[in-house]
Protein backbone atom coordinates (compact mmCIF):
# COMPACT_ATOMS: atom_id res chain seq x y z
CA UNK A 1 0.00 0.00 0.00
CA UNK A 2 2.78 2.44 0.93
CA UNK A 3 4.66 1.75 -2.29
CA UNK A 4 1.48 2.32 -4.30
CA UNK A 5 0.98 5.70 -2.60
CA UNK A 6 4.57 6.65 -3.33
CA UNK A 7 4.03 5.77 -6.98
CA UNK A 8 0.90 7.94 -7.02
CA UNK A 9 2.81 10.84 -5.44
CA UNK A 10 5.63 10.48 -7.95
CA UNK A 11 3.24 10.38 -10.90
CA UNK A 12 1.37 13.41 -9.54
CA UNK A 13 4.60 15.42 -9.24
CA UNK A 14 5.29 14.98 -12.95
CA UNK A 15 1.72 14.86 -14.25
CA UNK A 16 0.53 18.12 -12.66
CA UNK A 17 3.17 20.47 -14.17
CA UNK A 18 3.41 18.61 -17.47
CA UNK A 19 -0.38 18.51 -17.79
CA UNK A 20 -0.65 22.25 -17.10
CA UNK A 21 2.12 22.93 -19.60
CA UNK A 22 0.46 20.91 -22.36
CA UNK A 23 -2.94 22.47 -21.69
CA UNK A 24 -1.72 26.09 -21.63
CA UNK A 25 0.69 25.66 -24.54
CA UNK A 26 -1.92 24.08 -26.81
CA UNK A 27 -4.72 26.42 -25.79
CA UNK A 28 -2.73 29.55 -26.64
CA UNK A 29 -0.37 28.15 -29.30
CA UNK A 30 2.73 29.12 -27.31
CA UNK A 31 6.34 28.11 -27.80
CA UNK A 32 8.20 26.20 -25.08
CA UNK A 33 10.56 29.10 -24.42
CA UNK A 34 8.44 30.90 -21.75
CA UNK A 35 7.98 27.65 -19.83
CA UNK A 36 11.69 26.87 -20.05
CA UNK A 37 12.55 30.42 -19.00
CA UNK A 38 10.49 30.02 -15.84
CA UNK A 39 12.32 26.81 -14.99
CA UNK A 40 15.77 28.25 -15.75
CA UNK A 41 15.20 31.41 -13.73
CA UNK A 42 14.07 29.32 -10.76
CA UNK A 43 17.25 27.24 -10.99
CA UNK A 44 19.49 30.29 -11.36
CA UNK A 45 17.96 32.56 -8.74
CA UNK A 46 16.43 30.19 -6.15
CA UNK A 47 18.74 27.18 -6.41
CA UNK A 48 21.86 29.17 -7.29
CA UNK A 49 22.13 32.79 -6.16
CA UNK A 50 19.85 32.42 -3.13
CA UNK A 51 21.87 29.48 -1.86
CA UNK A 52 25.05 31.57 -2.01
CA UNK A 53 23.43 34.11 0.31
CA UNK A 54 22.27 31.31 2.63
CA UNK A 55 25.83 30.00 2.85
CA UNK A 56 26.91 33.35 4.29
CA UNK A 57 23.84 34.16 6.38
CA UNK A 58 23.14 30.75 7.94
CA UNK A 59 25.72 28.28 6.63
CA UNK A 60 28.92 29.74 8.05
CA UNK A 61 29.92 31.10 11.43
CA UNK A 62 29.86 34.90 11.42
CA UNK A 63 28.05 37.67 13.34
CA UNK A 64 25.16 37.74 10.85
CA UNK A 65 24.56 33.98 10.93
CA UNK A 66 24.79 33.88 14.72
CA UNK A 67 22.23 36.66 15.04
CA UNK A 68 19.81 34.99 12.61
CA UNK A 69 20.10 31.55 14.15
CA UNK A 70 19.79 32.87 17.70
CA UNK A 71 16.37 34.38 17.03
CA UNK A 72 13.66 32.12 15.51
CA UNK A 73 11.55 35.07 14.39
CA UNK A 74 14.54 36.68 12.66
CA UNK A 75 15.31 33.33 11.01
CA UNK A 76 11.75 33.11 9.65
CA UNK A 77 11.78 36.73 8.47
CA UNK A 78 15.14 36.28 6.74
CA UNK A 79 14.11 33.04 5.02
CA UNK A 80 10.79 34.41 3.78
CA UNK A 81 12.23 37.69 2.50
CA UNK A 82 15.17 35.95 0.83
CA UNK A 83 12.86 33.56 -1.01
CA UNK A 84 10.61 36.42 -2.09
CA UNK A 85 13.47 38.67 -3.17
CA UNK A 86 15.37 36.10 -5.23
CA UNK A 87 12.41 34.35 -6.87
CA UNK A 88 10.58 37.55 -7.75
CA UNK A 89 13.78 39.15 -9.01
CA UNK A 90 14.23 36.04 -11.13
CA UNK A 91 10.76 36.55 -12.56
CA UNK A 92 11.46 40.21 -13.28
CA UNK A 93 14.75 39.31 -14.96
CA UNK A 94 13.03 36.64 -17.04
CA UNK A 95 10.29 38.95 -18.28
CA UNK A 96 12.51 42.01 -18.75
CA UNK A 97 15.37 40.35 -20.58
CA UNK A 98 14.86 36.74 -21.65
CA UNK A 99 11.22 37.28 -22.61
CA UNK A 100 11.48 40.94 -23.65
CA UNK A 101 10.00 40.14 -27.07
CA UNK A 102 7.05 38.24 -25.57
CA UNK A 103 4.38 40.73 -24.55
CA UNK A 104 1.22 38.58 -24.64
CA UNK A 105 -0.30 38.20 -21.19
CA UNK A 106 -0.54 34.42 -21.67
CA UNK A 107 3.24 34.33 -21.27
CA UNK A 108 2.87 35.24 -17.58
CA UNK A 109 1.02 32.00 -16.83
CA UNK A 110 3.43 29.98 -18.95
CA UNK A 111 6.36 31.33 -16.94
CA UNK A 112 4.58 30.46 -13.68
CA UNK A 113 3.94 26.90 -14.82
CA UNK A 114 7.60 26.50 -15.76
CA UNK A 115 8.79 27.95 -12.45
CA UNK A 116 6.39 25.98 -10.28
CA UNK A 117 6.74 22.88 -12.43
CA UNK A 118 10.48 22.45 -12.12
CA UNK A 119 10.24 23.10 -8.38
CA UNK A 120 7.57 20.40 -8.05
CA UNK A 121 9.62 17.88 -10.00
CA UNK A 122 12.80 18.63 -8.05
CA UNK A 123 11.33 18.77 -4.55
CA UNK A 124 8.61 16.14 -4.80
CA UNK A 125 9.13 14.07 -7.94
CA UNK A 126 12.79 13.21 -7.54
CA UNK A 127 12.43 12.57 -3.81
CA UNK A 128 9.46 10.23 -4.06
CA UNK A 129 10.80 8.70 -7.26
CA UNK A 130 13.91 7.63 -5.39
CA UNK A 131 11.89 6.35 -2.42
CA UNK A 132 9.63 4.39 -4.77
CA UNK A 133 12.56 2.73 -6.51
CA UNK A 134 14.17 1.96 -3.15
CA UNK A 135 10.96 0.38 -1.88
CA UNK A 136 10.99 -1.81 -5.01
CA UNK A 137 14.49 -3.04 -4.21
CA UNK A 138 16.78 -0.62 -6.05
CA UNK A 139 19.91 0.18 -4.04
CA UNK A 140 21.22 3.73 -3.75
CA UNK A 141 24.69 4.41 -2.40
CA UNK A 142 26.48 2.65 0.41
CA UNK A 143 24.81 0.61 3.21
CA UNK A 144 24.48 3.71 5.41
CA UNK A 145 22.64 5.59 2.66
CA UNK A 146 20.39 2.60 1.99
CA UNK A 147 19.59 2.35 5.69
CA UNK A 148 18.65 6.04 5.82
CA UNK A 149 16.41 5.65 2.76
CA UNK A 150 14.67 2.60 4.26
CA UNK A 151 14.07 4.58 7.45
CA UNK A 152 12.56 7.43 5.41
CA UNK A 153 10.24 4.98 3.66
CA UNK A 154 9.10 3.49 6.97
CA UNK A 155 8.49 6.95 8.48
CA UNK A 156 6.53 8.31 5.51
CA UNK A 157 2.80 8.03 6.08
CA UNK A 158 -0.09 8.30 3.64
CA UNK A 159 -1.07 11.58 5.33
CA UNK A 160 2.36 13.06 4.74
CA UNK A 161 2.22 12.16 1.07
CA UNK A 162 -1.21 13.71 0.76
CA UNK A 163 -0.02 16.92 2.42
CA UNK A 164 3.06 16.98 0.19
CA UNK A 165 0.85 16.91 -2.90
CA UNK A 166 -1.44 19.59 -1.45
CA UNK A 167 1.61 21.75 -0.72
CA UNK A 168 2.68 21.52 -4.37
CA UNK A 169 -0.79 22.56 -5.53
CA UNK A 170 -0.59 25.58 -3.21
CA UNK A 171 2.90 26.43 -4.48
CA UNK A 172 1.81 26.18 -8.11
CA UNK A 173 -1.07 28.59 -7.47
CA UNK A 174 1.35 30.99 -5.79
CA UNK A 175 3.84 30.83 -8.66
CA UNK A 176 1.24 31.41 -11.35
CA UNK A 177 -0.36 34.29 -9.45
CA UNK A 178 2.96 35.97 -8.69
CA UNK A 179 4.15 35.50 -12.26
CA UNK A 180 1.13 37.45 -13.49
CA UNK A 181 1.85 40.23 -10.99
CA UNK A 182 5.54 40.51 -11.95
CA UNK A 183 4.65 40.32 -15.65
CA UNK A 184 2.66 43.52 -15.12
CA UNK A 185 5.63 45.12 -13.33
CA UNK A 186 7.90 44.23 -16.24
CA UNK A 187 5.61 45.09 -19.15
CA UNK A 188 3.33 47.92 -18.10
CA UNK A 189 4.42 51.52 -17.56
CA UNK A 190 4.74 52.79 -13.99
CA UNK A 191 3.87 49.39 -12.50
CA UNK A 192 7.21 48.46 -10.91
CA UNK A 193 5.47 48.58 -7.55
CA UNK A 194 3.88 45.27 -8.50
CA UNK A 195 7.36 43.73 -8.21
CA UNK A 196 7.57 44.89 -4.59
CA UNK A 197 4.04 43.61 -4.01
CA UNK A 198 5.07 40.19 -5.33
CA UNK A 199 8.04 40.05 -2.92
CA UNK A 200 5.80 40.89 0.03
CA UNK A 201 3.11 38.38 -0.97
CA UNK A 202 5.72 35.67 -1.53
CA UNK A 203 7.21 36.29 1.91
CA UNK A 204 3.78 36.25 3.58
CA UNK A 205 2.84 33.00 1.82
CA UNK A 206 5.99 31.35 3.20
CA UNK A 207 5.62 32.65 6.73
CA UNK A 208 3.66 29.75 8.22
CA UNK A 209 6.07 27.24 6.65
CA UNK A 210 9.00 29.15 8.12
CA UNK A 211 7.37 29.14 11.55
CA UNK A 212 6.90 25.38 11.28
CA UNK A 213 10.56 24.87 10.38
CA UNK A 214 11.73 26.58 13.59
CA UNK A 215 8.95 25.01 15.69
CA UNK A 216 7.06 28.23 16.33
CA UNK A 217 4.10 26.42 14.78
CA UNK A 218 3.74 22.66 15.27
CA UNK A 219 0.54 21.73 13.43
CA UNK A 220 1.55 20.72 9.89
CA UNK A 221 -2.08 20.43 8.77
CA UNK A 222 -2.71 24.03 9.83
CA UNK A 223 0.44 25.09 7.98
CA UNK A 224 -0.77 23.49 4.74
CA UNK A 225 -4.26 24.96 5.14
CA UNK A 226 -2.72 28.42 5.53
CA UNK A 227 -0.49 27.81 2.51
CA UNK A 228 -3.47 26.70 0.43
CA UNK A 229 -5.48 29.78 1.44
CA UNK A 230 -2.52 32.02 0.56
CA UNK A 231 -2.11 30.23 -2.77
CA UNK A 232 -5.79 30.57 -3.62
CA UNK A 233 -5.76 34.24 -2.65
CA UNK A 234 -2.66 35.07 -4.70
CA UNK A 235 -3.98 33.13 -7.69
CA UNK A 236 -7.34 34.92 -7.41
CA UNK A 237 -5.55 38.28 -7.39
CA UNK A 238 -3.47 37.20 -10.36
CA UNK A 239 -6.53 36.09 -12.33
CA UNK A 240 -8.28 39.39 -11.59
CA UNK A 241 -5.28 41.35 -12.85
CA UNK A 242 -4.90 39.02 -15.83
CA UNK A 243 -8.47 39.67 -16.93
CA UNK A 244 -7.94 43.43 -16.65
CA UNK A 245 -4.83 43.38 -18.84
CA UNK A 246 -5.30 44.37 -22.41
CA UNK A 247 -3.65 42.28 -25.09
CA UNK A 248 -0.43 43.76 -26.37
Amino acid sequence: MQTALMIITTIFSFAMPIGLLIYWKNRHKLSMFPFVTGALCFLLFAMGLEQILHMFCIGTDNPVSRAIQANPWLYVLYGCLAAGLFEETGRLFGFKFLLRNYKEKEISVAYGIGHGGIETIMTLGLTYGMLTLASLGVNFGDPAAQSAIRESIQNTSAGEMGLAMLERVSAMMIHIGLSIIVFIAANRKNKIGFYVLAIVLHALANFAVGMYQVKLLNNVILVEIIAFICGAGILALGITLYKKMGDK
